[in-house]
């Protein structure tokens, strides 16, 4: 026999460390350690542990892998799986060494694998708004996010800024900056960007990690458009100008967008619409000039020639290289019609009543600016009465700032020497506003005489007498003369103190003037006649004659048939020596008669001027108060024109002429009766035929000798 001695030993293992070839910082690692039965024969799955040491990595970093217990995988081999993880990047050498269960057949082994921790990686973002005005500072937000696997944190380090883009000559910016964590797993920081002049521009934006970051760089960009910088175009007009008249307009161009603001340069030009058809308007373009540091502006003249509302559109447009946007403003002005002066002169200015003065106005453009020749028509017209031909009105001509037209004014009489204002008044036209003008004429009162004398029935019963001489003797002459009135009835007596006014037309004349009652009230009074023709009382149209005295209590007779008397306007020239004027009461002496009629008493009304030719004219009556043989009243009425006539040295004055007599009996009156009469202040003698009847003497009202 023999013997040998066989020495069993463990069988033989190979430890395989499977790791992937990196993984970031803080990124765990998944690696698979494998033992494989390497020995012959009959192979079986190792069992046991596997352990780790790992070596390498930047001082101070940590990093760790977990122990594992194998489980079989196949018939030969058993694995498990560990976590690697390290905190700093750097190269790791990880050994892992199998070491066999207590009644394990197998050998111990061991083997190892490497890896690269890396840096982090990041996302870099850039945010800005999509576009900001020229020199107006933009605000940019940088975002740096930790987007690796594992467990994150915020990024630390600064961004740098690089800036590309935009016109040649132009500089922007952007100012580095430090980030800040916002989240666990960001970090960010804000920066202002801002560009002179308008373009695209494109911002990239550097991550640059700390010194001991564990993250990685990146970059990330964005484009920000710089504009124009706005603008507000302000046009500034005073509100109305005449038309043809230039208006200073303001063109004012504001800087309206944030950051530096800066004046605008460049040019305004205008458009106008509005105004009537056929209207022209104009305004000259401008170009702008600095005012402020935010704002410029211009002044540019307006004109338009016709009235209307225009609106003016002011239009600013930048010059080549400026940084401003174009903007436009409007403003609206009132074309007015031009102010005009009337004047208007009388040639002659002063007329006698019924003569012509030619009046010519003239209208003048007034207005600033360059004038308008007036058009249209003026309309005249006088404070007085009077009448304009060939019409009231003219039709304006002319040329320059001026036109002028004519008409003629024929003033109708007047009972005085009269101012008449003329007024010329111009309506306008389209481009004129009217205005008036005023002048002066005097017109003066006509030559003319009347004379009346009579007696008129009273409202309410009763008669009154009158007696008148009044006349004016050159043109523009003063009225003269003298009235005497008295009511029989109320015993009121009427003395004219003067006369104002005499006003003949036609057959009737208006005469006023200054007067005392019953010799004690002041009074003035106005008196109106009708001459309707001879015989004055008796003719189918009667002469009239009315009264107002304006006195306390008043006195009024309107307009009616003379009773008895007549009124006379005269028509030709007569050189008064004398007048005399009575409206009366006398009483005769008694035993005075008539034709058996005893007389009592008369009623008298008379207005005579005699000539030194001895020659007379105006009318003399009077009511002879009588008893008839029958004992009853009976009025016995002579009336009669005068036709001759003097006044004595004594201060009497005698006139004589034919008269007719109604005895009052009811038979029908005599005519062509001689009369004469001699009249002082106190009475008169009156002779009818041959009869010479005793002198009356004044008992009320008066008789008056000039």
């Amino acid at each position: 026999s023999g013997t040998d001695m066989v020495q069993v030993i463990a069988r033989s293992t190979q430890t395989t460390l499977d790791c992937p070839p990196s993984t970031p910082a803080n990124s765990p690692l998944t690696c698979t350690v494998t033992v494989q039965d390497t020995a012959s024969g009959t192979k079986s799955p190792p069992v046991g542990t596997v352990s780790f040491m790992i070596t390498g990595g930047p001082a101070g970093s940590t990093s760790s892998v977990t122990p594992c217990a194998l489980a079989p995988t196949t018939a030969s081999s058993s694995s498990c799986t560990v976590m690697f993880t390290a905190n700093k990047p750097g190269n790791y050498t990880i050994a892992a060494t199998y070491s066999p269960a207590a009644d394990s057949i197998h050998a111990g082994s061991s083997g190892t694998d490497m890896v690269q921790v890396i840096a982090r990686s990041t996302q870099t973002t850039l945010d800005c708004p999509a576009s900001t005005p020229a020199n107006s500072p933009l605000s940019c937000t940088v975002t740096v996010e930790d987007t690796a696997s594992g467990t994150k944190s915020p990024p630390v380090g600064t961004v740098s800024f690089m800036i590309t883009g935009g016109p040649a000559g132009s500089t922007s910016s952007v100012t580095p900056c430090a980030l800040a964590p916002t989240t666990t797993s960001s970090s960010s920081c804000t920066v202002m960007f801002t560009a002179n002049k308008p373009a695209n521009y494109t911002i990239a934006a550097t991550y640059s990690p700390a010194a001991d970051s564990i993250h990685a760089g990146s970059s990330g960009t964005d484009m920000v458009q710089v504009i124009a910088r706005s603008t507000q175009t302000t046009l500034d007009c005073p509100p109305s100008t005449p038309a043809n008249s230039p208006l200073s307009c303001t063109v004012t161009v504001q800087d309206t967008a944030s950051g530096t603001k800066s004046a605008p340069v460049g040019t305004v030009s205008f458009t106008i619409s509005g105004g009537p058809a056929g209207s022209t308007a104009s305004v000259t373009p401008c170009a702008l000039g600095p005012t402020t540091t935010s704002s410029s502006s211009c002044t540019v003249m307006f004109t338009a020639n016709k009235p209307g509302n225009y609106t003016i559109t002011a239009t600013y447009s930048p010059a080549a290289d400026s940084i401003h946007a174009g903007s436009s403003g409007a403003d609206t002005v009132m074309v007015t019609r031009r102010s005009t002066m009337t004047t208007v002169d009388c040639t002659p200015p002063t007329v006698p009543a019924g003569v012509s003065t030619t009046c010519t106005a003239t209208v003048t453009d007034n207005d600033t600016g360059t004038p308008i020749t007036p058009s249209g028509t003026v309309t005249f017209t006088s404070s007085g009465s009077g009448t304009f031909s060939p019409a009231a009105s003219c039709t304006l001509t002319g040329a320059g700032a001026t036109a002028t037209c004519s008409v003629t004014y024929t003033p109708a009489p007047v009972g005085g020497n009269a101012t008449q204002t003329i007024t010329a008044t111009y309506g306008g036209d389209q481009t004129h506003l009217g205005s008036s003008g005023a002048t002066n004429i005097v017109v003066l009162a006509l030559p003319g005489k009347v004379t009346g004398g009579g007696q008129v029935d009273l409202d309410g019963g009763g008669r009154a007498s009158f007696g008148f001489v009044v006349q004016r003797q050159t043109i523009g002459g003063l009225a003269t003369g003298e009235l005497e009135y008295h009511n029989h009835a109320n015993r009121v007596n009427v003395h004219s103190l003067g006369m104002l006014t005499l006003l003949i037309v036609d057959n009737t004349a208006t005469f006023t003037g200054s007067c005392r009652v019953n010799n004690t009230t002041p009074c003035t009074f106005t008196v109106t006649v009708q001459d309707n023709g001879e015989p004055g009382s008796r003719g189918p149209n009667k002469d009239k004659f009315s009264i107002t005295v304006f006195a306390t209590p008043a006195e009024m007779v309107t307009l009616r048939d003379l009773r008895a008397g007549n009124i006379k306007i005269h028509n030709s020239e007569f050189d008064s020596d004398s007048l005399v004027v009575a409206a009366a009461e006398g009483v005769f002496p008694s035993g005075a008669s008539l034709n058996g009629v005893r007389l009592d008493g008369l009623q008298v009304g008379k207005g005579i001027i005699t000539s030194a030719d001895r020659s007379a004219r105006g009318d003399f009556q009077t009511v002879l108060l009588g008893t008839s043989i029958l004992g009853q009243p009976q009025k016995i009425s002579v009336e009669g024109p005068a036709s001759s006539g003097s006044r004595n040295a004594d201060g009497s004055v005698n006139f004589a002429g034919l008269s007719s007599v109604d005895m009052g009996d009811g038979t029908a009156p005599l005519t062509g009766v001689p009369f004469s009469v001699t009249a002082t202040t106190q009475g008169l003698t009156l002779t009818l035929g041959l009869t010479v009847l005793p002198t009356a003497t004044l008992t009320a009202g008066h008789i008056t000798i000039k």
